[in-house]
């Protein structure tokens, strides 16, 4: 698995740091997908705000699962890149999970606090990466990516029955997606999703919040980062939330700021012709 962390923690990398990519990566992306786009602002800005209003209606609870997902792959790919070897995700039916590594391998406080802090924030990163992969042109390998880091996850990591109905199921959803939509449609699909996750984060952080604040927050990852930095367990919950909140308001500005005077010309529009 190091391996493969590593290469998804490197696109991570090149794609949130705005740098090009190496040459021969560049090469081959363009000529493995020759007609990829760039999502225009307005396809950006508007796309990223219907999947923050999709999450903050009912019709969250159609994807809730994939939160909890990317949650757990960035605990995974974590341990990956510190040299753990993960051995299992399960996920369960109330969207709650875990990921589990190897019990024979020495962790060390500083790898299993990286380990503990890699998962809250990893469906907002997404959200960001997400953002800024579909503006600098990679709206279909960008798609391809995510869809193969889901079978990833299918093929190596997942071990529960539900687990396994689930991620397959999206994987099979995004194959269709990728053979049958049109480019400029998994451009809106992606940013979607990105706003999608980047609301569903904090939600899953107050969560966590909450939980350690009712005094049965042991299993949460905030307050076990709190015992390893000798921190009150509130303080380490809202200390997380705070980065949660952080990088998704962050995602929200990539994606609507270059967009935002026309929302704004035509929300004033709108007003002005009902008065």
């Amino acid at each position: 698995m190091w391996l493969i962390s590593a290469v998804v923690l490197f696109v991570f990398g090149f794609v949130l740091s705005s740098q090009p990519f190496p040459a021969s990566v560049q090469d081959w992306l363009e000529r493995t997908f020759p007609n990829d786009i760039a999502g225009s602002p307005k396809v950006i800005a508007l796309s990223f705000l219907a999947g923050l209003l999709i999450a903050g209606s009912p019709i969250h609870l159609f994807g809730k699962y994939l939160p909890t997902v990317v949650h757990e792959l960035g605990h995974s790919f974590m341990m990956g890149i510190l040299g753990l070897r993960p051995t299992k995700i399960v996920l369960s039916r109330d969207t709650s999970g875990y990921a589990a590594f190897d019990q024979s391998e020495k962790v060390g406080k500083l790898r299993f606090l990286l380990v503990l802090v890699s998962g809250y924030p990893a469906p907002v990163v997404a959200s960001v990466a997400s953002v800024l992969a579909v503006g600098r042109g990679y709206s279909q390998a960008w798609f391809t990516f995510s869809s193969a880091v889901l079978l990833i996850a299918l093929v190596f990591l997942m071990s529960n029955f539900w687990g396994k109905v689930w991620t397959g199921i999206a994987v099979v959803g995004s194959y269709f997606g990728l053979t049958r939509l049109p480019i400029e449609n998994l451009s809106m699909i992606v940013v979607g999703i990105a706003g999608y996750l980047a609301l569903e984060g904090i939600r899953d952080s107050k969560i966590q919040l909450r939980i350690i604040k009712s005094g049965y927050g042991e299993s949460t990852d905030a307050q076990r980062i709190g015992a390893i930095l000798g921190i009150k367990p509130v303080t380490s919950g809202r200390l997380h939330r705070l980065l949660v909140v952080a990088i998704a308001a962050g995602a929200a500005y990539l994606a609507v700021h270059p967009y935002w005077s026309e929302i704004r010309k035509w929300v004033e529009d709108q007003i002005n012709s009902r008065v």
